[in-house]
């Protein structure tokens, strides 16, 4: 083979080499492109449900939140190759969690038109046996800065946001219907459900300690439990939800808003509270 011909075979392979190297990046690039419309379209989407929520439209909430659910397996799915081998930080779903609470406490109380419930009031769920218990019930809206720094990150953060919003959405529907309603039995069987798998994708896919967030699933999920009349799962609840609050005691944070936590599982350490405590 001559010189020329041997340098012409090589020219093309590397200019082939080049091309699919292009190629590749053109469609990392477009994919990138694509996930971020997705993620912003989750938020909002997940904002927008959060908005009805508030408002006390639990229907339309459940649906928006459910179409943004569908939305967000699918692309998790579709781009899996693209996962990063990085966990979530888990301060980032606190961050969130105290920033909603805020942003919804602070709206309260600038509506002069409404008279509202003091805080302890709008916070409260029925029990069975017509008493009212602490209910953690402040949905979590997303702003950017919240977001992961890599897309699929941020797409897995959306995710837990979003089925964590769905339950809580369940469990406030749920609670406006009257027990023997066969709604309120599929709804808190869905909210259990949902409160379950919004925990276990955090543990799976994060790093580091999130207390707010997993004491807001833990508390909804005794109160759920307790429902539903499974008094030792409930009582489960209420032990971990106990030991989180203790261990944050010693470690001197700062307990403000954390008084339906104690009232939730004062009967562990009254014995003669029996508000919560799980059926003989």
């Amino acid at each position: 083979m001559s010189s020329s011909s041997h340098e012409t075979t090589t020219t093309r392979t590397r200019r082939a080499a080049a091309s699919n190297t292009t190629t590749n990046t053109t469609t990392s690039t477009e994919m990138d492109s694509q996930m971020e419309e997705e993620l912003e379209m989750l938020v909002e989407t997940n904002n927008r449900a959060v908005a009805l929520l508030e408002k006390g439209d639990f229907e339309p909430a459940i649906s928006t939140f459910a179409r943004a659910l569908t939305l967000a397996r699918a692309t998790m799915t579709k781009n899996q190759a693209t996962q990063s081998s990085n966990k979530l930080a888990a301060v980032s779903f606190d961050e969130c969690m105290e920033r909603s609470r805020a942003a919804r406490l602070q709206l309260g109380q600038k509506n002069k038109d409404v008279e509202k419930e003091s805080e302890s009031e709008q916070e409260t769920c029925h029990l069975t046996d017509g008493s009212k218990a602490f209910l953690y019930n402040t949905a979590m809206q997303v702003q950017s800065s919240d977001l992961p720094a890599t897309t699929f990150e941020s797409h897995v953060f959306m995710s837990v946001v979003l089925v964590f919003n769905a339950a809580l959405a369940y469990q406030l529907a749920g609670d406006q219907l009257l027990q023997e309603d066969l709604s309120n039995v599929i709804f808190v069987r869905k909210s259990i459900k949902l409160y379950r798998l919004a925990y276990n994708i955090y543990h799976e896919e994060t790093v580091g300690a999130s207390p707010y967030f997993c004491m807001a699933i833990v508390n909804n999920l005794g109160l759920l439990y307790q429902e539903n009349h499974c008094g030792d799962k409930a009582d489960k609840c209420f032990q971990h939800l106990l030991s989180t609050l203790m261990f944050l005691v010693d470690c001197k944070e700062n307990m403000e808003h954390f008084e339906g936590y104690f009232e939730n599982t004062s009967h562990l350490f009254f014995p003669t509270n029996k508000r919560l405590a799980p059926a003989a």
